[in-house]
């Protein structure tokens, strides 16, 4: 089992007595449970774009679209996992240009978190020229897509309005650009 149910019961400040539920996540390697990967491929007319992915998820019981992404393995940095998973899932190299610290999406669920690497794709790089996803990828039926960063916000709301599941973190890199945008930032 991958995950642990458990209740905990304490004491608030106003002596009320408190339970929570939650999962724990029990295939944490180091500090870090898992990756996604914000992978940008700036054009040449300034219309850069960010690579997707887009699968079923059988928790939602819908199709998403997300930010590459994977769990870090034993004796591997998140830089590391994030590149091998970019080239797992989408076939593409990328070349680090930074990260965040550690995310947690759903704090009063799980315990489970993840770090963003911020990634740039060199489409000129000859590995990328056809680039090709893993076998076990293509299995899981996962596909790739490259959205245009100007209105993503619009985009992914288009995607939701025809039943997709969006990941929180796409939405919240879409949002900090619409809002940027609006605002004159």
């Amino acid at each position: 089992m991958n995950a642990v149910i458990s209740i905990v019961v304490s004491w608030n400040w106003y002596n009320t007595q408190v339970s929570w539920q939650y999962v724990e996540r029990t295939t944490r390697k180091g500090d870090v449970d898992a990756v996604n990967i914000f992978a940008i491929l700036k054009k040449k007319d300034g219309n850069h774009v960010v690579l997707v992915v887009k699968q079923y998820r059988p928790p939602l019981g819908k199709y998403t679209i997300e930010l590459p992404a994977g769990l870090v393995d034993n004796n591997e940095s998140p830089k590391e996992a994030a590149l091998r998973e970019l080239k797992e899932e989408t076939g593409y190299v990328g070349q680090f240009v930074g990260s965040t610290g550690q995310q947690f999406l759903s704090p009063g669920l799980t315990n489970e978190n993840m770090v963003t690497i911020f990634a740039e794709i060199d489409p000129d790089l000859p590995e990328n020229r056809n680039p090709k996803q893993s076998k076990e990828d293509r299995k899981m039926g996962i596909t790739k897509e490259w959205l245009p960063l100007k209105n993503l916000h619009e985009t992914l709301a288009k995607y939701e309005s025809h039943g997709w599941g969006v990941f929180a973190g796409l939405y919240a890199v879409a949002h900090g650009l619409y809002i940027k945008e609006r605002m004159g930032l």
